[in-house]
């Protein structure tokens, strides 16, 4: 871990303070409403439950990241801080510094591979074609918002694939929209022209992170 562990820590435990003062701050917005439409009126109490239940979700958010933030804390003290808890790898300074709770190592990473159309074609058994293959690995859990957590028992906040955009020689080719459908490290595959020579690929999740992939085609 190249980062500051003190800085990490203090990033951390700064986080914790904000979310504890939240806390503070919304404490009785989750309180029973009054069923007694004779002191609460309908639409009243409506807006009452309404506002109850989005505050109960924040609240569970919340105890989700103070959770993590407790984990991460944890693994500080312990010298573990900074290593992938799925794959045992290090986690970039970069990652660490833009989201210190989570160990999503390799969160948005794509890897492009092109198979030539005479390749293909030898794949498929079937006369070679004026389309190479494109395929698009990508690594992302995809989370639906309906997976819980094994250990704290909340449900993982949606965050999966928002829109996948992929220009061929620096123009627009295929514009994905993605959704909670989408499996985990999905797979794409799309034909391209044989004439192209480079692949862009820009990927942009629900949570605003944005990643980039190219790569240079051979001549075919």
């Amino acid at each position: 871990m190249s980062k500051d562990p003190e800085t990490i820590r203090k990033t951390l435990l700064e986080r914790k303070r904000e979310l504890e003062a939240l806390t503070q701050i919304a404490t009785g917005d989750g309180a029973p409403v009054a069923l007694d439409q004779q002191s609460v009126g309908r639409l009243s109490r409506m807006d009452a439950m309404q506002r109850q239940a989005m505050s109960q979700e924040q609240e569970r958010r919340r105890a989700g990241e103070l959770l993590r933030i407790a984990r991460a804390l944890q693994r500080l003290d312990e010298g573990e801080y900074g290593v992938c808890v799925e794959c045992g790898e290090d986690i970039s300074a970069n990652r660490l510094a833009a989201d210190p709770a989570a160990a999503l190592a390799s969160l948005g990473e794509m890897v492009i591979e092109v198979t030539a159309p005479d390749r293909l074609a030898a794949l498929l058994k079937a006369p070679a074609g004026d389309a190479a293959r494109l395929d698009l690995d990508i690594s992302h859990p995809s989370h639906s918002g309906m997976q819980m957590d094994q250990i704290s028992l909340l449900f993982i906040p949606a965050r999966y694939v928002d829109r996948l955009q992929i220009d061929l020689d620096g123009r627009g080719y295929v514009d994905v929209t993605g959704s909670i459908s989408l499996s985990e490290n999905p797979r794409l595959s799309v034909s391209v022209p044989r004439r192209s020579r480079t692949v862009d690929v820009t990927l942009t999740d629900t949570d605003g992170t944005v990643t980039k992939a190219h790569k240079a085609i051979a001549d075919f």
